[in-house]
């Protein structure tokens, strides 16, 4: 039996030892769901053509292609054709296709401008419409551009043409550029 008198000691615990080696790995676990697919980390090709600033004037009729007449850099085995009016694509993908076209409109003019691919026709999404005001007697200078995605393939030519024109309207520069992502 305990003495109620007794002073007991208190021994603190003894100090830790090494730590030990580390133990086997345990089984993988399973594997999580796949994230969704990014774009492609970069451009596979490119391709500009121009028409320059200092160019002569183009009052285009219906139907019309724009004309270029000065090539951008090139990459990724496209080429120029159509005497520069046009890009041919060198294989089956996804294309970036933009158009910039700087218009003088007089009042009534307008113009109706959309890429146009030798396999696939006009392709409407790519359709800019301008139409001068018809208030002012002044030339209204407009920039007809638009950026478009478009599956396209190999030995497909692409241009812009002035689809739908209205009295006389100009341009003097315009540029496409055309860019492989697939």
């Amino acid at each position: 039996m305990k003495d109620k008198g007794c002073k007991c000691r208190v021994v603190p615990p003894p100090p830790s030892g090494p730590q030990g080696p580390p133990g086997k790995q345990g089984p993988q676990g399973i594997q999580g769901p796949m994230g969704i697919p990014g774009m492609p980390g970069s451009a596979l090709g490119f391709c500009e053509i121009f028409r320059n600033r200092n160019a002569m004037t183009i009052f285009p009729s219906s139907g019309d292609t724009v004309l270029f007449d000065s090539e951008g850099p090139c990459q990724g085995g496209f080429e120029v054709t159509g005497g520069g009016t046009s890009i041919m694509i060198p294989a089956t993908g996804v294309y970036q296709i933009s158009y910039a076209i700087n218009v003088g409109l007089d009042p009534e003019d307008g113009v109706i401008f959309e890429v146009n691919s030798n396999f696939l026709g006009l392709l409407d999404k790519s359709e800019t419409n301008n139409r001068s005001d018809g208030i002012s007697n002044t030339t209204d200078d407009r920039v007809a551009s638009t950026t478009i995605l478009q599956n396209l393939t190999a030995g497909d030519e692409i241009s812009v043409e002035a689809v739908t024109v209205v009295n006389s309207p100009a341009y003097i520069k315009a540029v496409m550029t055309i860019i492989r992502y697939t």
